[in-house]
């Protein structure tokens, strides 16, 4: 009997191994799948991601090309756990299973990351399971499996339960706390148990007498020897009344069979399981019943042709191994195709189970059994299903143009037509299939001389239109798609020869303060003399000059690689700049036409009469910090200070420049950034309004004769709880009230503030904030969403005294609602105010 338990033992494990092995010459792209359990899994799966021993899974995908497979890339990673083959704890099915995201070629997933994929946390009753990983993804619109299936099997251990609550053991020993006393159920009442009765710890606690006859004055009985002599002994409490139980009692030994006996040592538990000769072992599966009326043996030519469409129903039972009818199988069943599981269910010794197969191929029927938690010998058919109709790629129809002219898909030769003549075309593709079930997909696109121009989707018919407007190869492709099977596209070439051209023309020459020209091409260097005005104009003709073909023109003016002035208009530029120091300014002339970008005009003027200053240092190391007239705070360049919130004044030292003679004057220049804007000043004491807390960086630069030198950085780190500042404005700050307008006064006295406006902005302009020129410029910034406005001219009128401006903003980049700056000046100065749209 033990060589053929232990032959039936290795031929399971064979076959069970040979049903896991890959078919010869299937390949996937994800290989390597490795389950690495916690040392002593927990009922409670939530817990496997937290400790010293952790659930994590391993996995490898293929390379193509030196990038991981895309089909890896894209897959999806289904986790569960199943007992005796049925699933009992993993929340995802194949088509819910959540993205295993690889991004390496060799990917772990570990502690709560791979507890995740199993969904909710389960708790597994005491018992033996299989954990199993399998990838899937998509391929021509279904899914398919992108690896085998791996398991690992595992035990959840029982809470150490008293052995006498256990079938087939016989349990003797002495508890010696009165707390666990709990084995008070006659043996009788358990099934398979001989349960002995335990007293608690008394003055003789080596003798066993029963717990339920012991009270008050009881004397203790010595029926039963100590329990040190007990170990290899079957010595069960009996009652008073009745006779001790005989272990050589004929009959026993025999309906108990073998008997393994353990002891945990002097004092402890004695275990000993039994079998019964009437063990529940392996049986084998009845013939399957198919729609009543055909029927299929387990292990012949398990190959059943089916048609498409038609409900299989089927029926089989599973008889365990066995002397009475105590011991019943569990069953379960499963029908997968090309891999993958579509449906699937269980039961006891019967099973019963039905599906419609909707496509082409072969479907496995798996049926499982387990007696006892033994697991046996699965049942395995094949129904192969040849009759559906296929959805496979078919034709597409003529290209209709125009609705007059046809062309075939094929068609090799250029369509030739006109420039600016709407090309209307139409279009059928029908799959293979002429069913309901089997639409195609379309889709078409149209480039030009390889660059996208316009695309469209649709079913069967396509249908578009498009005019062009420019010489060249226009490509019509027109693609479909059936069943999730890409099919070959249609193109169609269409050239276009006759289009008028919008070709580059030439700069006319550049004409200084209406004076002097220089030709562009020539000697396009320039002398000039420091603090010279500077104005130039040009225009640029592109080659066909009509109103369709006309520049787009840009200018840029730099000095020594840095810009610092810009512009752009249309067919003509005009503007000037001053020259403060020595060195090559350069003028940068460019023009577009119809997008094509022409060559620039480039000229450099170059000054070298400005008395050179140099950057020297500050005659006090300190920027003193007031409020409310008191100095709160004195900063040297690099230091920080911190802050409540309110508004401060800064007082810049005095700077010595190097060269110490009247034409080298020293200038300043500041910026505080951090707020809602950044904020930028020229005067040498400033007021700020730190209205939230936060860092703000205050930089202070120097400039000897136009030579900027180097800053000094000061840090402000605003707080809530410091106590506050009381605000005093300046008197500045209020509006002027001219003709029931608000005049606001461009200073930078409005640092760090936002003004409320409606549809106009009204601002004043002292003759002190004028450098003497006749224009101004400004451009608007959106604070919201950064846009900027072009740059605007504003001529002055009476740049001598006050200058009154009254800006519509209706049309503006800002719009209500929104926050703005308006960045205001000349040549030499700009100044800034930031406004809200109410």
């Amino acid at each position: 009997m033990e060589n053929r338990a232990a032959f039936l033992k290795l031929f399971v494990i064979m076959m069970l191994v040979s049903c896991s092995t890959p078919v010869i010459g299937q390949t996937y792209p994800i290989t390597g799948i490795n389950i690495l359990l916690p040392a002593a899994p927990e009922p409670n799966i939530s817990n496997w991601g937290q400790g010293r021993s952790q659930f994590a899974i391993t996995a490898t995908a293929a390379s193509v090309g030196g990038r991981i497979d895309p089909a890896a890339r894209e897959s999806k990673m289904l986790v569960i756990i199943k007992n005796n083959g049925i699933k009992v704890c993993g929340t995802y099915t194949v088509n819910s299973a959540p993205p295993a995201n690889f991004s390496t070629v060799n990917k772990v997933w570990n502690g709560n990351t791979a507890v995740s994929f199993l969904g909710k946390g389960c708790r597994l009753p005491p018992g033996d399971y299989e954990l199993n990983v399998q990838f899937f993804g998509y391929k021509n619109g279904k899914i398919v499996a992108l690896s085998e299936e791996v398991s690992k099997a595992f035990s959840i251990r029982g809470n150490d339960k008293p052995t006498d609550q256990q079938q087939g053991v016989i349990n003797a020993g002495i508890v010696r706390d009165a707390k666990q006393t709990n084995l008070n159920r006659p043996g009788d009442q358990q099934p398979g148990v001989i349960n002995p009765r335990v007293e608690p710890e008394t003055k003789e606690a080596n003798r066993m007498r029963p717990a339920d006859q012991q009270g008050d004055g009881a004397k203790p009985t010595n029926t039963n020897k100590p329990a040190d002599q007990l170990a290899g002994a079957f010595s069960p409490a009996v009652e008073p009344e009745t006779k001790p139980a005989n272990p050589k009692k004929p009959g026993l030994l025999s309906r108990l069979g073998k008997i393994a006996v353990s002891s945990t040592g002097f004092g402890g538990t004695i275990n000993i399981n039994l079998s019964s000769p009437g063990a529940c072992d392996c049986g084998n599966w009845s013939p399957i019943t198919i729609n009543r009326t055909m029927k299929f043996d387990c292990g012949g030519k398990n190959v059943i042709p089916w048609k498409c469409g038609q409900l299989f129903n089927f029926l089989s039972t599973y008889n365990c191994t066995s002397k009475d009818k105590s011991c019943q199988a569990v069953t379960g069943w499963e029908i997968k195709k090309d891999g993958v599981s579509i449906v699937g269910g269980q039961g006891d010794q019967n099973i019963t189970g039905e599906f419609i197969a909707q496509a082409n191929g072969n479907y496995t029927l798996t049926l499982t059994a387990a007696c006892n938690g033994k697991k046996c010998e699965p049942c395995v058919y094949t129904i192969a299903v040849e009759d559906c109709k296929t959805c496979d790629c078919g034709t597409w129809g003529p290209l209709l143009v125009n609705r007059d002219v046809k062309y075939d898909c094929g068609y090799k030769n250029r369509i030739p037509w006109k420039c600016n003549q709407p090309f209307n075309f139409a279009s059928v593709y029908r799959c293979g299939a002429s069913s309901q079930n089997c639409e195609a997909i379309t889709s078409w696109e149209i480039a030009r001389d390889g660059t996208t121009i316009k695309t469209g989707e649709g079913a069967n018919n396509v249908a578009d239109t498009f005019t062009p407007t420019a010489n060249g190869t226009y490509t019509l492709t027109l693609n479909a798609d059936c069943n999730g099977i890409k099919c070959p596209p249609c193109v169609y070439t269409i050239a276009i020869e006759d289009c008028t051209t919008c070709d580059c023309g030439t700069w006319s020459p550049l004409a200084v303060n209406n004076a002097v020209k220089f030709e562009n091409g020539v000697k396009n260097t320039i002398p000039w003399k420091c603090s010279q005005l500077f104005s130039f104009t040009s225009a640029y003709h592109c080659g066909l000059n009509n109103q369709s073909c006309q520049a787009v023109t840009s200018w840029e003016i730099d000095k020594d690689g840095v810009a610092i002035k810009t512009g752009n208009s249309k067919i003509d530029v005009a503007d000037a700049f001053t020259p403060t120091a020595n060195g090559t300014y350069t003028i940068t002339l460019n023009a577009d036409c119809n997008g094509i970008k022409c060559p620039p005009a480039v000229y450099n003027v170059v000054i070298e009469d400005c008395t050179t200053c140099d950057c020297g240092n500050w005659v006090s190391p300190l920027v003193n910090i007031r409020a409310n007239g008191s100095v709160v705070a004195g900063l040297k360049c690099g230091e920080s200070v911190a802050l409540s919130k309110g508004s401060y004044s800064f007082a810049i030292p005095n700077y010595r420049c190097g060269l110490n003679d009247a034409s080298c004057v020293v200038s300043y220049s500041w910026s505080v950034q951090g707020g809602p804007v950044v904020v930028n000043g020229t005067r040498q004491t400033f007021n700020y309004n730190f209205g939230q807390p936060g860092t703000y960086t205050i930089d202070i630069t120097p400039i000897c004769g136009g030579k900027k030198c180097r800053q000094c950085k000061l840090q402000v780190i605003v707080q809530d709880n410091l106590p506050p500042v009381n605000e005093e404005k300046p008197e500045k700050k209020k509006p002027v009230t001219v003709e029931q307008h608000y005049y606001y006064v461009i200073s930078p006295e409005y640092a760090g503030e936002v003004v409320s406006v409606k549809d106009t902005l009204f601002l004043q302009i002292e003759n002190n904030y004028s450098s003497g020129s006749n224009q101004l410029s400004y451009t608007i910034r959106n604070l919201s969403n950064d846009k900027t406005s072009r740059l605007t001219k504003l001529a002055i009128t009476n740049n001598q005294g006050l200058i009154r401006i009254a800006l519509p903003l209706q049309n503006s980049v800002v719009l209500k609602g929104e926050t703005g700056q308006l960045i205001m000046g000349d040549y030499k100065k700009y100044y800034y105010i930031s406004f809200k749209r109410n």
